[in-house]
């Protein structure tokens, strides 16, 4: 928005006047835009400056008038003000990101903290010493709300004297990342993102990777592996999140990575609801407290000195400290196992 004032007609430059007054104060007539300044050719955008001419009015008190410049209309890249979170905010400006509240007070992306809040599992901004509800290892646990002076990430539980779980709404691969939060991962770009009650990583932007790891944008030539061969001038290709080689006429197309909306074990993805075994324990991926996934141990069974899965009360042979038992019991119970084999027990 642009605040241009016009007193009447008169308008010059000054940053900033202070002015004793002699006559009467004119009267705000309209709000108008003074000259437009050309664009500049590289950030493509304009400026329109207000100028206001020094007045007396018949008074004694003073009055301070302060020139704004707003500069505004289409920029490539933020070349002023500050870069946060992939938006540029102009001096002064205040925002919140994540819970926290900043502000840009200078160049270079100088960014001030003016106030930290936690957020709940649920994506809501909670106060220092509010309860909370946060997820605790898959659980749903009512917690206090204990902030530091740029940080929320930790929360003090009921009964707990001791700050617990580092709070995270998408763990990739076993890494925490926040609500919002973008990071780059075999030149796809994935954010953290709340699907329904669920927070799951969405790609959001590709690049094409060359034979040797590096990421290419869309209409750049690069070396390229396909079939096992070496093509030294490929066409990178992006459409949306998808990529397409093009080398000398052959085209291999790479989809979007499968997200998993389940539970991902040791790099497996698992549908909720869907049951595996994985040495003798029965997992099972359950949905948890309405917005977490997590594998669940729901059955076990005995593991026999060859590998093979024993059920409750099977005989079979087992190995105890380096001996072999042939004729060992296998005894379950609830989720523990173990084997009775003559004299000797093992576990």
């Amino acid at each position: 928005m642009i605040h241009v004032l016009e007193m009447d007609g008169f308008a010059s430059i000054h940053d900033s006047v202070m002015i004793r007054s002699h006559t009467k104060l004119p009267r705000l007539t309209k709000i108008a835009s003074i000259q437009d300044s050309p664009p500049h050719p590289i950030r493509k955008s304009y400026k329109r400056t207000l100028k206001i001419k020094m007045f007396e009015i018949t008074c004694s008190c003073l009055l301070l008038l302060t020139v704004l410049t707003v500069t505004q209309g289409y920029t490539n890249h933020c070349r002023s003000g500050c870069y946060d979170n992939g938006r540029c905010h102009g001096y002064g400006e205040t925002w919140e990101s994540n819970c926290i509240t900043k502000r840009c007070v200078g160049a270079g992306d100088v960014i001030q903290t003016l106030g930290v809040k936690c957020k709940d599992g649920y994506g809501k901004c909670i106060n220092h010493g509010d309860k909370m509800i946060v997820n605790m290892g898959g659980y749903g646990e009512s917690c206090t709300c204990r902030v530091s002076q740029s940080s929320w990430d930790y929360v003090m539980c009921e009964g707990s004297s001791h700050p617990n779980k580092k709070r995270c709404d998408c763990e990739p691969d076993g890494v925490c990342r926040t609500f919002g939060e973008r990071w780059e991962k075999n030149c796809f770009t994935y954010e953290c993102q709340r699907d329904g009650n669920s927070w799951i990583a969405n790609v959001v932007a590709a690049a094409c990777k060359d034979a040797y790891g590096r990421c290419r944008h869309n209409g750049e030539r690069m070396p390229y592996y396909h079939l096992d061969q070496l093509y030294k001038n490929c066409l990178c290709t992006i459409m949306g999140t998808t990529t397409r080689y093009q080398c000398t006429g052959d085209s291999n197309v790479v989809p979007v990575p499968i997200q998993c909306e389940g539970c991902k074990v040791n790099g497996v993805c698992h549908n909720n609801g869907s049951r595996w075994e994985n040495d003798c324990v029965t997992y099972e991926c359950q949905r948890l407290a309405n917005f977490w996934t997590m594998a669940k141990a729901i059955s076990r069974k005995c593991k026999d000195a060859y590998g093979n899965c024993r059920n409750h009360n099977e005989y079979m042979t087992a190995s105890v400290n380096g001996l072999i038992f042939d004729r060992c019991l296998c005894q379950v119970n609830g989720l523990s196992s173990s084997y009775h084999c003559n004299y000797s027990v093992g576990k």
